[in-house]
């Protein structure tokens, strides 16, 4: 079983690699050395699985994806009645999924950069908007 949590954020067209290099060592600098594995891209997406490198439990698998025109779509489907949470022209989305033993400490610090750092608004399908750790 997994759970999933999505973040939205504007980042000013970064490419999808590059933020996911940004997360990476943001992370690291916040709480530890992080090892990352199973890294690939494509135009407009990036992903990888991310251990703590202490703990080495279940990764996140996270992707990212950057376009505000490629996400918009998306964006519409979450926010029929408006843009109340301010997502609207967002241009990165990134996606984190826990598996099994989930690493929650490194959730945490996942969560602390894309809200406090870059301002990215959470989503998850249960609690929608409405969503906190």
């Amino acid at each position: 079983m997994s759970y999933h949590v999505q973040f939205f954020a504007k980042r000013g067209e970064v490419a999808a690699s590059d933020a996911l290099d940004q997360l990476i060592a943001a992370v690291s600098e916040s709480g530890g050395p992080v090892l990352v594995r199973e890294r690939g891209e494509e135009p407009g997406a990036s992903w990888c699985d991310l251990f703590d490198k202490k703990t080495m439990t279940s990764p996140l698998i996270i992707e990212l994806w950057t376009g505000a025109r490629e996400l918009a779509e998306e964006i519409l489907e979450l926010t029929p009645d408006g843009d109340t949470h301010g997502i609207r022209g967002s241009d990165l989305m990134v996606s984190v999924q826990l598996l099994r033993e989930a690493d929650w400490s490194l959730m945490r610090r996942v969560w602390d950069v894309l809200v406090r750092q870059w301002g990215a608004v959470p989503y998850d399908s249960i609690s929608e908007f409405s969503l906190t750790f």
